[in-house]
């Protein structure tokens, strides 16, 4: 346990100095000329401290070199001197010595002789232990990459579903957390994980309640729990999580602690509770609704009324339910009504309003309007929606209009008053004799003479334009076969060239034997609505084209905003008001839902001297008109230390009076950090240049002393040496005979530590193989618990052999069975529709061409015949030569998500 934490923590450390590193990388964009001039009049003086730098350096090196060189001839003839002692010491004693040392080296050889075979023993099992260390490689790898997949799909499937990783070790009292944990409770990465009290702060009284019997139930009777709580988390924001939480079990299967994951489900609990306040209010509206609200089975039966139908037709709602509707209506009207069902059975379309009379339960007739629209089951039409309406009052005042109308044909004069008045013209055809009649304003219209009569029916078409035309003829022919009337806008050219738009409704004329025998209708001239129309079209396209405009040009400024690290503010004195862009609050560390605080309260975040600055700044700029451009050091809210650049000028209205002032505000920490560690630098190596100077010269005049005193010692070592050249020559064979074995005996013993180093290994392997396999348990379980939670599954294709490898989650997603494997990629293709294949294909060749990962939303039919959306996260995977060898990625079920934002 000790070693993961220890893992972890390193991990933890790496990500963070990874996220530092990253930080820093981030280029300096700056928004406009006057920060890039001055930004490379920065970067000249970055580049002349580095020039300056590195003379220093050079400077530096060679007196290190200097005195690195006094240093060993000092140590040279310190050691020379020792050894002349020693050696006038020892050939006084040298002949003892000799007598002596050619028996221990005897001794020596022998115990040599007998280490050797000892050796070549540990060796023989060293080498046994080198190929288990081999294999403990390969295994480490498998496992290493293994994890690193792990890894992978648990880290894009806790992102994708907002899934976090936590667990309990009971003994220690240690609470381990995922950073998806950290994110959805509100606290930092980098800090430690709160005490369980803490923690348990943010539910409110019910979710308390309900994760601590939850809680001791896993404890006492070892039952696992998942559960949905409602908390607030320490950023005062409200949240939905699901918790689901097992017990984790030692080698003696006691409980030793707990286990699971957090999914913050917050976004679902709301489409949820958004989708049942839908339900609820369609219901209310059916329920109180003065319309008729019905659902229809396929075969025409009732399966819902709403409880209108007593107010409507005097019927209660259980005599109906489970009967169909024929038996009450009009025999008149039942073939026609009939007909329309089926219509609506076979198109499975939303049919066009029907009218058709029902008989009441007190026995009169009522006229009903109705709607039919299907409701569909994967692909089959399940039932049928249906509105009715009581449109009694209104057939009877067409009946009025009706009549009203024969006797505005019947009187001339009243037609021609209307005519003038309305812009409207009466026309009638009688088909049998052809005979057509018109009224003076339609030759007025068409620009003819009344005089000469109405045109033929060819030449009356050609005064309108193609579309008119295929219109006009299309509802001339339902009129003349079926007796349906029409009401359409047509467009013209009179014979002044003049452009006209008309209405003409039109009405078939019928017989006794109810043959439609002519039609009879009203021409009007709607070219004014029609022109104030057209403006209205296009002044609203005008409108959204400046909004998309606008839209994208907030965008672009964000956007250059956050890379240069540049927000914008400004001051209005009227209203003692300040205006802040997203990214000032950022700097100081603020959330925008917050507000502006008190120009006290931002003060405050900056440090003495800034304040100083910025307030004398203030003063000119208000008394002398003088803009300012200021560097300024603070501490925001989150304790960051930031390094802000400040420019600031006036506002002025038409009459040149101050009306506040407007600034950037631009994060330079990263460039501030640099210069200051370079001027940190320069220093050290100034004064570590000066204690090389004085050192040297200390050294240097030692140098001189030991050099004197080393020439006397070499006056008496000569003399010693003289004296016995006779014994040195006598020792020198048994010498050399000893340095044999002592080399042969290093060079075993070496050996030997080789085998105890490549032991070790082996042992730390064996260690690293089980933090490992642990660390693999935790993700897969994770990665198991995410995936089931979220529907998520991991996938991976290699190029080179065409293998694909899927998870189980992959096949329950696209419904095929594990055991069987991946489909090839020709069959999986075939799972989507035409515009997702070829969206997928094509992001699939930019990945495998030029390295870009892709996320898509894809819609298919999975080998159950089941629909289903699915999101598509791909990353490119490189060899060591840096060539694109396959990909992998993950892959998630957001069919439900998808159905309810478009619910």
């Amino acid at each position: 346990m000790l070693i993961r934490n220890s893992f972890i923590s390193k991990k933890k450390k790496i990500i963070t100095q990874s996220e530092g590193i990253e930080k820093r990388a981030e280029a300096l964009v700056i928004a406009d000329k006057e920060l890039i001039y001055q930004q490379e009049e920065k970067e000249k003086r970055a580049e002349e401290l580095v020039i300056a730098d590195k003379e220093l350096f050079i400077q530096h090196k060679e007196k290190e070199q200097l005195a690195a060189e006094l240093v060993l001839a000092d140590e040279k003839l310190a050691f020379q001197r020792e050894e002349k002692e020693k050696l006038a010491e020892e050939l006084i004693l040298a002949d003892r010595e000799l007598l002596l040392l050619s028996e221990e080296i005897e001794k020596r050889a022998e115990e040599l002789a007998l280490a050797n075979k000892k050796l070549l023993f540990q060796i023989k099992e060293k080498d046994k232990r080198t190929a288990e260390l081999e294999v403990s490689k390969k295994k480490i790898q498998a496992t290493l990459q293994l994890v690193e997949e792990s890894e992978y799909s648990l880290k894009e499937a806790g992102r994708m579903a907002k899934i976090g990783y936590w667990k309990y070790d009971k003994q220690y009292e240690i609470i381990t957390w995922s950073k998806a944990v950290y994110e959805i409770w509100g606290l930092d990465y980098k800090e430690d994980v709160p005490e369980i009290g803490v923690i348990t702060s943010v539910f409110n009284e019910e979710a308390a309640n309900k994760l601590t019997l939850a809680t001791e139930n896993l404890v006492n009777n070892e039952v696992s729990y998942d559960i949905e709580l409602e908390i607030t988390n320490f950023k005062n924001e409200k949240r939905w999580i699901r918790n689901i939480g097992e017990p984790v079990y030692n080698d003696k299967d006691e409980v030793t602690g707990r286990r699971g994951v957090l999914q913050d489900i917050t976004e679902q609990k709301r489409a949820r509770r958004k989708i049942e306040k839908v339900e609820k209010m369609y219901r209310l509206l059916a329920d109180h609704s003065k319309d008729l609200i019905c659902l229809n089975e396929p075969d025409s039966t009732f399966k819902y009324i709403s409880p209108s139908i007593k107010n409507l037709l005097g019927y209660e709602q259980a005599d109906l339910l489970g009967q169909q509707v024929f038996h009450i209506v009009h025999r008149d009207d039942l073939e026609p009504l009939k007909e329309a069902m089926k219509l609506r059975e076979f198109s499975g379309k939303v049919v066009e309003a029907f009218s058709f009379r029902v008989r009441h339960k007190e026995g009169h007739y009522v006229w009903l309007e109705f709607l039919a629209a299907p409701i569909y089951k994967e692909k089959e039409v399940n039932y049928f929606a249906i509105s009715a309406r009581d449109i009694t009052q209104r057939e009877a005042a067409k009946e009025k209009m009706q009549n009203s109308l024969e006797l505005l044909v019947k009187s001339e004069r009243s037609l021609r008053e209307l005519s003038k008045l309305a812009k409207i013209a009466y026309w009638e055809y009688e088909s049998a004799t052809q005979n057509i009649i018109w009224s003076e304003y339609l030759y007025y219209i068409l620009g003819l003479d009344s005089k000469n009569g109405p045109p033929t029916r060819k030449e009356f078409v050609k005064f309108f334009d193609k579309e008119s035309q295929i219109k006009l003829a299309k509802v001339t022919l339902d009129l003349d076969s079926k007796g349906i009337a029409y009401d359409i806008e047509l467009r013209l050219i009179n014979l002044e060239k003049k452009e006209i738009w008309v209405r003409n409704v039109v009405q078939p004329v019928y017989n006794e034997q109810n043959e439609v025998v002519g039609r009879r209708g009203v021409f009007q001239d709607i070219t004014d609505s029609k022109i104030v129309q057209n403006e209205l079209e296009f002044s609203k396209q005008k409108m959204q084209t400046s909004l998309d405009l606008l839209e994208k040009k907030e965008y672009s400024l964000k956007q250059t905003s956050k890379v240069a690290k540049i927000g914008y503010w400004e001051y209005h004195i009227a209203n003692d008001a300040f205006t802040w862009s997203e990214y000032v609050y950022q700097v100081y560390g603020l959330d925008i839902k917050d507000g502006i605080p008190s120009r006290k309260e931002i003060i405050k975040f900056y440090d003495k001297e800034s304040q100083e600055k910025l307030a004398q700044a203030t003063i000119n700029l208000s008394s002398r008109r003088i803009p300012y451009d200021i560097e300024l050091k603070l501490i925001n809210l989150k304790k960051e230390e930031v390094w802000v650049r400040n420019a600031v000028h006036l506002v002025y209205n038409e009459q040149n009076e101050i009306i506040g002032r407007r600034g950037v505000l631009q994060n330079i920490t990263d460039s501030k950090n640099v210069q200051l560690e370079l001027a940190f630098a320069n220093k050290e190596l100034l004064y570590q240049n000066e204690e090389k100077e004085k050192r040297a010269d200390e050294l240097s005049i030692a140098n001189k002393e030991l050099a004197f005193q080393n020439q006397e010692k070499e006056k008496r070592a000569d003399e010693l040496f003289i004296a016995n050249k006779e014994l040195l020559f006598q020792n020198e064979e048994k010498e050399k005979r000893a340095e044999e074995l002592s080399i042969a005996n290093k060079e075993l013993a070496f050996q030997n530590e080789e085998k105890e180093k490549r032991a070790e290994e082996l042992e730390l392997s064996k260690q690293k193989i089980q933090t490992t396999l642990e660390l693999v348990e935790e993700n897969e379980y994770s990665l198991k618990e995410a995936g089931r939670m979220a529907k998520i599954g991991y996938w991976a294709y290699d190029k080179q052999t065409e293998a694909i490898s899927w998870s189980d989650t992959i096949h329950q997603i696209y419904g095929t069975d594990p055991r069987e494997g991946a489909p090839e990629l020709a069959l999986f293709y075939t799972f989507f529709n035409e515009e997702s294949r070829n969206k997928l294909m094509e992001a699939e060749a930019t990945l495998a061409d030029k390295g870009v990962p892709f996320d898509l939303e894809l819609l298919g039919t999975n080998l159950k015949n089941e629909k289903r959306w699915i999101r598509n996260i791909a990353e490119p995977l490189y060899n060591d030569k840096n060539e694109i060898i396959g990909r992998r990625g993950v892959s998630q079920d957001i069919t439900k998500k998808k159905y309810s934002k478009m619910n």
